[in-house]
């Protein structure tokens, strides 16, 4: 009788040995599965990492070429360009207008004085404007 129950007992250590087994073979086949995924991560990683480099200088080759040659100047610009049109423009109307205020009253210098007076402090007054607003 005594070897019936140690043997009921060594039967149950095998059963829970082969449970034990065969969770260690699901963990193990898992894990080999699991690490075919990450190795595929890590070289997807690196693809990335390397287009990454890649793009990265072609986007500093293209954001160059253009300094190749020499420096851009300030007066290259298109808004500056405007500005000084006009600022030319309004000292060609302002000298007509002091000539005009000269000879409309009579040769009056004083006449004349006012007049560019006037056409200096609307100029300042443009200016003002204009820093303000840009």
């Amino acid at each position: 009788m005594a070897g019936v129950v140690i043997q009921g007992n060594i039967q149950d250590i095998r059963t829970k040995l082969d449970m034990v087994e065969g969770k260690i073979r699901e963990a193990y086949a898992d894990d080999i599965s699991n690490s075919d995924a990450v190795i595929q991560q890590e070289v997807d990683l690196q693809k990335i990492k390397k287009d990454i480099q890649i793009y990265n200088a072609k986007f500093e080759e293209e954001k160059f070429p253009y300094q190749r040659t020499a420096p851009k100047k300030r007066r290259q610009t298109l808004q500056e360009f405007v500005l000084l049109f006009f600022y030319i423009s309004f000292l060609i109307f302002s000298i007509a207008v002091t000539i005009f205020a000269f000879l409309h009253y009579g040769q009056s210098y004083t006449a004349a004085f006012n007049a560019l007076i006037l056409c200096i402090v609307v100029g300042l007054a443009i200016t003002a404007i204009l820093m303000r607003v840009a």
